[in-house]
């Protein structure tokens, strides 16, 4: 959130920046407490993030976004949160030393900022949820597609879902769409609104190391890597010590018939899928000979 306050305030103001970023940062804890209360097994791991940074253009953007919320006017009372942002951007009066680029792990890194953070496993997490929901009485019907929504509510005020699967058709008062990419299929007022658009990830493992000189350094937090021009990724560390990295969208950027308003998440996008090989040795000190792979690469529609 702190990449992308320089935008929120020209677009926004101040204020509304300060916050839209505490409500973001709010959820951490909120999410943190929900798993604790309801005991939910999701991998939950509470970390920081490291925002690295190679562009000098890049890191002065999101400076005048953040030195706003660093002012004393934002550094008390609701918006105390901002206290826990580390950066480390080189300035002439204060150049960047060894310690704060070796605290990054990433080659050629020219700037950081730091925040505390978390990572999840969100499909248990969801699961998890749903079976308390569920415990507790409510009517899940799984593997039933929607097929039309009644465009208009009748004399009564209910709305009229069609579905499939011989499950017959539903009445209701309030309807709550969770489609995310996929809305306008159903409403069709949100197509120029909601469009499906392509992303990448992928699931890189590290071959046991018969050498202990050739393991490579632990990473314990969750990076993301901001290039000029929109370029970079992000990673999150699993347990097991293999690693979730996504990104790469600058390398199909322009093949829009890829990704945007493309919702078949079952062919990969052909330039980006080689991406991740060599990710983690290109990237970070002390993997040049971890002999790390990527073993899955999939794809999956946002919205955006």
């Amino acid at each position: 959130m702190y990449g992308h306050a320089s935008r929120f305030i020209s677009r926004h103001g101040v204020e509304a920046t300060a916050e839209i970023v505490k409500y973001e940062i709010s959820h951490l804890r909120i999410i943190a407490d929900v798993i604790e209360r309801e005991k939910i097994d999701c991998d939950f791991t509470l970390t920081r993030s490291l925002d690295v940074y190679f562009d000098k253009d890049v890191m002065d953007k999101v400076l005048r976004g953040v030195e706003p919320l660093l002012s004393d006017s934002y550094q008390q009372g609701k918006y105390a949160f901002m206290k826990d942002a580390v950066i480390r951007f080189p300035t002439a009066e204060q150049p960047l030393s060894e310690d704060d680029l070796k605290e990054t792990k990433v080659k050629g890194a020219k700037g950081y900022v730091s925040f505390q953070a978390g990572h999840i496993w969100p499909y248990k997490f969801i699961s998890g949820l749903l079976e308390i929901a569920v415990s507790k009485g409510l009517n899940l019907q799984t593997n039933t597609l929607v097929l039309e929504i009644s465009p208009s509510r009748d004399v009564e005020g209910f709305w009229k879902v069609t579905t499939g699967n011989n499950r017959g058709s539903i009445r209701a008062k309030k309807l709550i769409l969770a489609s995310n990419a996929y809305t306008s299929a159903l409403a069709p007022e949100y197509v120029k609104a909601i469009i499906p658009c392509k992303g990448l990830c992928c699931h890189i493992v590290v071959p046991s190391a018969a050498d202990e000189k050739k393991r490579p350094p632990p990473l314990e937090n969750t990076y993301v890597t901001r290039h000029g021009s929109g370029a970079g990724g992000y990673l999150i560390p699993r347990p097991d010590g293999s690693m979730i990295v996504g990104g790469a969208s600058h390398t199909f950027t322009p093949l829009l018939e890829q990704w945007h308003n493309n919702p078949d998440d079952g062919v990969l996008i052909d330039i980006a899928k080689e991406y991740f090989d060599g990710y983690m040795q290109r990237t970070f000190v002390g993997w040049e000979d971890s002999g790390a792979y990527s073993k899955e690469v999939w794809t999956g529609g946002k919205s955006c």
